[in-house]
């Protein structure tokens, strides 16, 4: 039991000596708002080093692994409205995402959008990349209904 604490606890100062020690900037992504209210979520990209490292919103980072896992990014009634996963491929560096959406609160169905996380080079920046169209995304309106969300604009087709 000692020896998981020691060792958790030597992983986490070298984390942060690593991330202290390389580059990290952000770049926006992705504004979300909705069609009935003025709340809006701002994704941004966390790149470190010239790689994307996670990505931040609602005032939380988080990591590569959490957002394989899915990270919830809108929570209304005790519901799951909005849930952003995905992961980066290492090789080729794109990103393949979804947002999944709270459909039908009544039946708690839930409906996906993908999408693609993507740079042309290096040095240039990070966006987002409909799945469906291949055009360039930066703003997604969800559209609700009285039960759910019936779509995101710009992300869904």
């Amino acid at each position: 039991m000692k020896h998981s604490i020691w060792i958790a606890l030597v992983y986490a100062v070298l984390s942060c000596a690593l991330v202290a020690n390389a580059h990290a900037e952000s770049e926006s992504l992705l504004t979300v708002t909705g069609d009935k209210t003025a709340q809006t979520v701002t994704v941004d990209a966390i790149i470190l080093d010239g790689k994307l490292a996670g990505m931040s919103a609602v005032g939380r980072s988080y990591s590569l692994d959490q957002l394989a896992g899915g990270v919830v990014l809108l929570q209304k009634s005790g519901y799951n409205v909005l849930i952003l996963q995905g992961r980066i491929d290492s090789q080729t560096e794109v990103g393949s995402f979804s947002l999944r959406f709270l459909k039908n609160a009544v039946f708690n169905a839930y409906s996906t959008c993908p999408f693609y996380v993507r740079h042309n080079s290096a040095d240039a920046p990070w966006y987002v990349q409909n799945a469906y169209t291949g055009k360039k995304v930066s703003s997604i309106r969800v559209l609700t209904s009285a039960v759910g969300v019936q779509t995101l604009e710009n992300i869904c087709r």
